[in-house]
């Protein structure tokens, strides 16, 4: 069953495929044009590169993150950031639009989320950090639309804790109503095939 209308956050001008005038989970991360596709495989670096990567200084995670929403950054930017600074400060980067407000004038939340996500797939990142804080950190900033970042967090913990955690964050009866919306949403994706929300090749 699809969700009530209301829970369906839209992103100004941005194209999303639609059964009825509702969202639907789909077949996994919507066949859109991205900017740039990051491999798992860092490229090589060549003299040039080594020298960029030098000369790379530290950034505030949400610049960083407004950089490759942008465009601003290629893969060869966020590889050199990767090998440069780690996986942990690219998780950094790559989880703040979710968690923090990285949005600006000319950059909405779906920008900066739709990227990063893309690269949190993408990448895989190793991740510790606590599920419940996460998923209730992102319930006031995370654009509906972006199915990205619950496929992570299942694809990071398993859908059953991601379900569990769900369900125990909405047993508090503390939420305001975009919260709600944001939990009814995140149990919305959850109903899509589980290859799907794993990212695994179904099998014949």
């Amino acid at each position: 069953p699809a969700p009530p209308a209301r829970m369906l956050q839209e992103k100004t001008n941005a194209p999303t495929r639609r059964v009825s005038g509702l969202l639907e989970p789909g077949d996994g991360p919507k066949s859109r044009v991205r900017r740039f596709k990051m491999e798992t495989t860092l490229p090589r670096l060549g003299h040039r590169g080594r020298s960029a990567l030098q000369m790379m200084t530290p950034r505030e995670p949400n610049e960083v993150a407004r950089l490759i929403a942008s465009g601003r950054w290629k893969s060869q930017h966020i590889a050199a950031y990767r090998q440069q600074f780690g996986d942990a400060a690219l998780l950094i980067v790559l989880l703040c639009p979710f968690l923090e407000d990285c949005s600006t004038e000319t950059l909405t939340h779906y920008d900066c989320q739709q990227t990063t996500g893309a690269l949190l797939l993408d990448v895989m990142p190793e991740c510790d950090r606590s599920l419940p804080e996460m998923i209730r950190r992102s319930l006031t900033l995370w654009n509906l639309s972006v199915e990205e970042w619950p496929f992570f967090l299942c694809r990071r913990y398993g859908i059953s804790a991601v379900t569990e955690t769900i369900d125990g964050i909405a047993s508090h009866n503390d939420l305001n109503e975009t919260e709600d919306r944001a939990i009814e949403t995140l149990r919305f994706w959850l109903r899509a095939k589980p290859e799907t929300i794993l990212g695994l090749t179904p099998t014949k």
